[in-house]
């Protein structure tokens, strides 16, 4: 199987979501993993910071009653991982 990459670098970010002890996902409308279970999230796009775009990704992707929803208690982490990198923000 032979990978396709983008021209430029994406950058994913996610919400992690906890509403009365539970942990809140959504069903992936688009590849990759399509149909399976995540957290919100999304791409980061050009000027927008981290946890900004995880807000918006959250609420985008989530009904009507997180559209006012209070996103606090942010923090960024970064962790390595063989052949990648990844980072890590959490609400």
């Amino acid at each position: 199987m032979q990978r396709e990459f983008p021209e430029v670098p994406l950058v994913g970010v996610g919400a992690i979501i906890i509403e009365d002890a539970r942990v809140v996902l959504v069903k992936r409308l688009h590849p990759p993993l399509q149909a399976e279970w995540s957290i919100p999230g999304g791409v980061l796009e050009v000027g927008e910071l981290v946890r900004e775009a995880a807000v918006r990704e959250a609420r985008e992707e989530l009904d009507s009653r997180w559209s006012r929803a209070s996103f606090s208690e942010s923090t960024t982490g970064f962790c390595a991982i063989p052949n990648s990198a990844c980072s890590i923000t959490t609400f």
